[in-house]
């Protein structure tokens, strides 16, 4: 007799016991409560170098019609996702529930693009000495391959992400406009000054093939901030107070270029927590500032409200007149 632990991408965790042959029993009723009906699938594309690349699309609860608004949750940079429950946000591990993202309707792509972790060193080494290029391509490549199935909605694309996702949300949005909303959390924005600050001073030298005085130009040209002009994705910043593996002087970058450029940004500091958000309270805190902003600029019936202040303040800084 085994007795395990199981769960799967729409039931919650309960212990089982089963005989040999496999006959499972469920012997425990802990979830009790009336959790969403979560349907997570895995999907495959293939990307321009012919590789296939997996992904976890979770569709929104109300199993309606697509085209659905997607949200693309980035990894942190060590971590894997697992094809687990992701219920509402009483069962929250991090800042970006996916239940309670699909439960407000929304489709959430996690992709498995080179860099990845479970697939070996040789696909995690992959994008060394190319920090946000083929990785950021298999991302794309996977969102056409929904859009072309007519899965998602091309015109309501919104992007988010801890750590390393956090650095993958801010190289997106100064990569294209596609995304209309963008959640970046512990996010690395620049390569020289982050390195300069971190506990793990040694980390991005290892990618980059070396120090940034070997090839100053190079990590220049892969830093986010270096490509900040023309921002036009509303972004919400998210940072810990206390973060020593990515200072919040990171997040203060990516925020100062964005305001100065009169386009839509909040900047959120968390206390009490490290690089990651730990305490509860704060992990629930950072789901809610998320949903409302990609409520805010995804939503449908919002999208156009919603970005006529930014457009008036486009049209005013085109003719040099202030606007407060």
């Amino acid at each position: 007799m085994i007795v395990y632990r199981g769960e799967s991408s729409s039931q919650p965790s309960e212990v089982y016991i089963s005989h040999i042959p496999f006959e499972p029993i469920q012997i425990s009723h802990v979830q009790t409560t009336d959790y969403p009906k979560i349907h997570t699938q895995v999907v495959f594309w293939k990307t321009s170098d012919e590789k296939i690349i997996e992904g976890l699309l979770t569709f929104p609860t109300d199993r309606s019609i697509g085209p659905f608004p997607l949200l693309v949750l980035i990894r942190g940079h060590f971590s894997i996702y697992l094809n687990t429950y992701e219920g509402g946000i009483h069962l929250a591990r991090t800042p970006y529930s996916i239940g309670v993202f699909a439960d407000q309707g929304y489709a959430v792509l996690r992709p498995f693009f080179k860099g990845s972790s479970g697939y070996g060193r040789l696909m995690r080494n992959s994008i060394q000495g190319d920090w946000g290029g083929k990785d950021f391509d298999d991302l794309l490549e996977g969102i056409n391959f929904l859009v072309q199935q007519k899965i998602v909605d091309p015109n309501r694309l919104g992007i988010m992400g801890w750590s390393y996702g956090g650095f993958m949300t801010a190289n997106a949005i100064t990569k294209t406009h596609r995304f209309k909303a963008a959640s970046a959390g512990g996010s690395l924005i620049d390569f020289i000054s982050y390195t300069g600050t971190t506990d793990i001073p040694k980390f991005l030298p290892f990618y980059m093939n070396g120090w940034f005085w070997d090839n100053q130009k190079k990590w220049q040209a892969y830093s986010p901030i270096n490509h900040v002009e023309g921002l036009t994705t509303p972004t919400l910043i998210q940072h810990s107070s206390g973060d020593k593996r990515v200072p919040p002087s990171q997040g203060l970058e990516l925020y100062n270029a964005l305001k100065h450029q009169n386009v839509p940004t909040k900047m959120i500091l968390y206390s009490d927590s490290g690089h990651s958000l730990s305490n509860p309270k704060n992990i629930v805190e950072g789901i809610k500032h998320s949903l409302d902003w990609f409520n805010l600029w995804l939503k449908e019936k919002n999208t156009l409200l919603a970005h006529i202040p930014w457009v008036v303040r486009r049209f005013c800084n085109f003719f040099s007149m202030p606007v407060k």
